[in-house]
């Protein structure tokens, strides 16, 4: 009988905390199971350790391990993906724990008798180091409104149902893969038909994860925070083509209310009325700088991409620019945000980008190329980079 649960797990230097995760699962009341571990590009001892693991408790016929070069995690979850046989899949890792012994039996048990549930969400059990519960993140109620994507523009892009779930694997294959993986947009918005759509999750009682939070994660360094922020903007511009919300900062404004520490015990978020119209957002480049300076509170005028960004959407202009070449191996999408960020940083991007930064800033519409590779690459290009819902690539006439 094969696997009906695929956990993937991407690991990178969790030599202290994996063994953890893996017994975690290990003890599951669930057996029906397949846990694909990819190692990327560790430089501590975790290979050895996950390699013990799987001798000592003669697991070769339920856990697969792949190692690649660093290419940061949504790769690596891609990578194994291909390899996942299951009918569910649950994304677990290397420094989080399953939140108890039943977690997987009831997550199977809810999702058969369930069919039109694509996933299934529910709180974080907060945990320090030393597996301490130290807090609760209270997911919303998963309300599949009109109004639900808007919210997530009041939020800056943040999303507000987590990242963490139990998917139906074709569901995820079909439209998780592109949005959150290829694009790094949160995983139950669909992006991939020119219209916002919300997948059909259902909200658990029990909990989804034990999460740690010990100050050492992702989010909570430079690139990390950079990482993030590009996520959270390209999921703003694509709602901001759908969804024109009046008075913006005032809406704002009373959807943080509803957000701040006492007010949001109620747990009364999914009910927040918004007043929107369909079609496209005014006022785009004022709202991505307000965002933006909430990471970058002193200004970010050093950073070529996100002053470029907000330049580009102050500027609304019918130009035409001319690409004479592109490199296929210059293409980064969302799952190459590290690469981009490090690049980035290091003033050493591709000469594409900066060429796209210089005409970002005087504005424009459409890039005329040459060819129909050309066009492809160049449309992930100003997608990656936030614009793609304001340009149009067109291949030259002979």
């Amino acid at each position: 009988m094969s696997n009906k649960v695929s956990i993937i797990m991407p690991t990178y230097n969790d030599s202290n905390t994996i063994i953890r995760t893996l017994t975690s699962l290990l003890i599951q009341t669930y057996k029906n199971w397949e846990l694909v571990i990819v190692n990327d590009g560790s430089t501590d001892n975790t290979a050895t350790i996950i390699n013990d693991f799987i001798d000592e408790n003669h697991l070769s016929h339920k856990i697969k391990y792949l190692y690649q070069e660093n290419q940061d995690q949504l790769n690596a979850i891609k990578n194994g993906l291909n390899y996942a046989k299951g009918e569910y899949l649950y994304i677990l890792h290397s420094d989080d724990l399953l939140p108890n012994t039943v977690f997987l039996q009831n997550c199977v048990d809810f999702m058969d008798k369930h069919c039109n549930c694509d996933a299934i969400i529910g709180d974080y059990i907060i945990i320090d180091k030393n597996d301490n519960v130290t807090n609760i993140w209270k997911t919303p109620k998963y309300r599949k409104k009109r109004r639900i994507p808007g919210h997530v523009l009041l939020k800056n892009g943040g999303n507000i149902y987590g990242d963490v779930a139990f998917h139906r694997k074709k569901i995820y294959e079909k439209y998780v893969k592109a949005n959150y993986l290829d694009w790094n947009t949160p995983f139950w918005l669909d992006f991939s038909e020119n219209q916002v759509k919300m997948l059909n999750v259902c909200k658990m009682k029990f909990p989804i994860l034990k999460y740690r939070l010990d100050g050492t994660n992702y989010n909570t360094n430079e690139i990390g925070k950079h990482n993030v922020l590009n996520g959270e903007l390209r999921t703003m511009t694509n709602i901001m083509k759908y969804y024109n919300i009046p008075l913006f900062r005032l809406q704002q404004f009373f959807y943080n209310l509803f957000r701040r520490r006492y007010i949001r015990n109620l747990r009364l978020s999914p009910y927040i009325p918004l007043i929107y119209f369909n079609g496209e957002q005014k006022g785009k480049d004022q709202i991505l700088d307000k965002a933006i300076k909430r990471v970058y509170p002193n200004g970010y005028s050093n950073n070529l991409w996100l002053s470029s960004l907000v330049t580009f959407y102050s500027k609304k202009s019918d130009r035409k620019i001319f690409v004479e070449e592109v490199k296929t191996e210059d293409v980064l999408i969302g799952s190459d945000l590290r690469k981009f960020t490090k690049l980035l940083f290091e003033g050493s991007l591709p000469k594409i980008y900066y060429m796209l930064f210089d005409e970002m800033k005087n504005g424009f519409n459409t890039i005329v190329v040459k060819s129909d590779k050309m066009k492809s690459n160049l449309e992930d290009i100003v997608k990656f980079l936030c614009i793609g819902n304001d340009v149009k690539v067109i291949i030259r006439k002979k």
